[in-house]
């Protein structure tokens, strides 16, 4: 903050704390959903996140708890608010999620197209995932279904991972003025 600074009774400003000149970012669509125990039919049509993760990785400070606000560029450069959220102190080294609401722009549709009992706890499961891109860019999409049980992945359409215990992900780009279809099968042991 400098040396100071002076304010008029009754004056409100906002001062710069401290300056980081690259700070990396990420911008990425997210859709969470879990995957279910039972059949089910219908498509069930999912908003994505708006989320930017930040990484402090190059600040020799960390960064204070507190609102963070976002702007990006508008048509001729100047500064639109695009959404603000909370959080946490981040280390030096230490990563942060802010979520800056609803996407409307690219959409995802969902769909169970397999169930089926192999045993007395077993399950074999199937989703279809439709996501649609009005953008005129492509956008990052994470998708992260959570599954209860031990379970495999069987089959799918893109590469998926395992992220813990209980949550499968799959990191997709969907191009431009698009639609993407994600399938996958899994075996889920209940006990």
């Amino acid at each position: 903050m400098g040396e100071g600074f002076s304010l008029p009774q009754g004056a409100v400003t906002q001062v710069l704390l401290f300056e980081v000149p690259d700070m990396p970012v990420q911008r990425r669509l997210l859709a969470e959903s879990n995957v279910g125990v039972s059949p089910r039919s219908g498509t069930d049509r999912r908003p994505l996140e708006v989320r930017l993760e930040i990484d402090n990785k190059d600040s020799d400070q960390p960064m204070p708890a507190g609102t963070v606000r976002v702007f990006e560029p508008g048509p001729e450069g100047t500064p639109l608010f695009a959404g603000e959220d909370a959080v946490p102190g981040v280390p030096e080294g230490g990563r942060a999620a802010l979520r800056l609401g609803r996407a409307f722009d690219v959409t995802m549709e969902r769909r169970q197209t397999g169930f089926s009992r192999s045993g007395k706890h077993r399950l074999i499961v199937a989703y279809e995932l439709t996501l649609k891109n009005a953008r005129e860019k492509a956008a990052a999409v994470r998708i992260r279904e959570r599954i209860p049980g031990q379970w495999k992945l069987l089959s799918a359409s893109a590469e998926g991972r395992r992220e813990d215990a209980g949550t499968l992900v799959f990191d997709l780009d969907v191009p431009k003025k698009d639609n993407l279809t994600l399938t996958y099968k899994v075996q889920v042991e209940l006990k």
